[in-house]
């Protein structure tokens, strides 16, 4: 196993990495990262993009994950922002709504549904214009 990375700017982030750092974000929200949060990021991306190895994949869910902890409330807003941004660019209007459709399935994962989850949900579309919804 490839020991995790810090990644330091978030500028520097790729699609992978932008989309993982959104996925644990919420992840992280209630505290705790659960198995089910886990399985429903490794579908997402078998699903969404097939073609990158779930090594990379795994990588990057790792590498973020301990950026995360590895930053201060500032730093997290600071990247997070900044993830926005990146999956702005990254991400074309279907990959974005596909992305909403995901991100509804991880937030209930879990049983649960945090406020900072819904916080999170309203910046996604303040920012990019995509609406999670719940069923």
């Amino acid at each position: 196993m490839i020991l995790p990375k810090i990644i330091e700017d978030p500028k520097k982030m790729n699609k992978i990495e932008s989309v993982a750092y959104l996925f644990v974000t919420l992840m992280e929200s209630d505290g705790k990262i659960v198995n089910e949060e886990i399985k429903t990021w490794s579908e997402m991306v078998e699903n969404r993009w097939p073609d990158i190895d779930k090594s990379e994949v795994d990588q990057a869910l790792n590498d973020c994950s301990y950026s995360f902890k590895n930053q201060n409330a500032s730093q997290q807003k600071i990247f997070l922002e900044e993830t926005f941004r990146n999956l702005k660019q990254y991400l074309d209007e279907s990959e974005l709504d596909n992305l909403a459709k995901d991100i509804a399935i991880l937030i209930q994962s879990d049983g649960v549904i945090a406020i900072e989850e819904m916080g999170i949900s309203g910046l996604l579309n303040w920012k990019l214009g995509v609406n999670v919804h719940f069923d």
